[in-house]
């Protein structure tokens, strides 16, 4: 059996690159461009002049201002980002990414790569980037939103007047701590699985039991459950991860460690609903944070 793929989907979030040096002035756009600057285009090449030299090290410029500032301009306008803003130490910008893609990953991408450009067109001495980063996942809503709509899913399915509502909640009170080597991040998505055919398998023991099996899994496998609510046909989860792992990953686990936990524990319970396996075929992953993507874009776009 193939196991179960989530559909594609475009998460964004917040991600902050430091430069290794501290003057990082040169680097920045000039208002009329990106609308992040205060400093002036003049201000901005004596700052950046001290960074280039000719072949010969004595100080004879070979090329003009305008050139230079036009190209790497235009360099930095290349980066795959929805939105960029420069700072005197660091980079920021917005990223959508694939499911299959990981956050160390594209970091790794963005900082070889434009270091190696930079180093060709400027002479720049490598690595430009400082080791660490920060990356934070936003979304369409907060994270408040969501966890409010994962506690009203039995209500809002009509479970809750029943006097055994065939629901289980589950909502951690000490969050697993997750950490990663030169990294500080806060990666949350919102998951939701449903069953083949939409059938009627869980109840509150049963997701209990799927929950707490669930919860070894994300203990051995860096990524953590924060809050889980389980109705007869569907799931909803809010999930963390760490930087190296995507969230199709994240994903296939739950789904292919679901499967197996309820033909191991309740065997019957597939072959009585006339199911071929437990889950449908594609899965919903979003991301969420603290603060919603709209406002993230429009501080980048603002610098305020």
């Amino acid at each position: 059996m193939k196991p179960p793929r989530p559909v594609r989907v475009r998460p964004g979030g917040l991600l902050s690159l430091n430069p290794v040096w501290g003057s990082f002035k040169s680097f920045l756009l000039d208002s009329s461009n990106s609308g992040v600057s205060r400093i002036p285009q003049t201000a901005v090449w004596g700052s950046f002049k001290s960074f280039l030299r000719d072949s010969s090290n004595s100080g004879v410029w070979r090329i003009s201002e305008t050139a230079v500032w036009g190209s790497f301009k235009s360099f930095l306008q290349c980066l795959p980002c929805q939105v960029r803003s420069f700072y005197p130490t660091e980079l920021r910008c917005l990223l959508s990414l694939r499911p299959s893609q990981t956050v160390a990953k594209t970091v790794q991408l963005l900082k070889s790569n434009s270091s190696r450009g930079l180093a060709r067109a400027f002479s720049f001495s490598v690595p430009v980037w400082a080791a660490g980063y920060l990356a934070r996942s936003s979304g369409a809503v907060r994270i408040s939103a969501v966890r409010k709509y994962l506690e009203e899913q039995p209500t809002h399915h009509g479970y809750q007047s029943r006097v055994l509502p065939p629901v289980y909640r589950y909502r951690t009170t000490q969050p697993q701590v997750l950490s990663a080597q030169h990294a500080a991040f806060d990666l949350t998505h919102h998951l939701v699985f449903s069953t083949e055919h939409r059938k009627g398998v869980f109840g509150a023991t049963i997701g209990q039991a799927l929950t707490e099996y669930w919860l070894g899994v994300a203990a051995k496998r860096e990524f953590a459950l924060d809050q889980i609510s389980i109705v007869p046909d569907h799931i909803h989860m809010i999930v963390r991860i760490v930087p190296k792992k995507s969230i199709e990953e994240v994903v296939l686990m739950l789904m292919n460690n679901g499967q197996y936990f309820i033909g191991k524990r309740y065997p019957e319970l597939l072959v009585h609903l006339g199911m071929t396996q437990l889950w449908n075929k594609s899965a919903y992953a979003g991301t969420c944070g603290e603060i919603t993507t709209g406002l993230i874009m429009k501080w980048l776009r603002t610098d305020e």
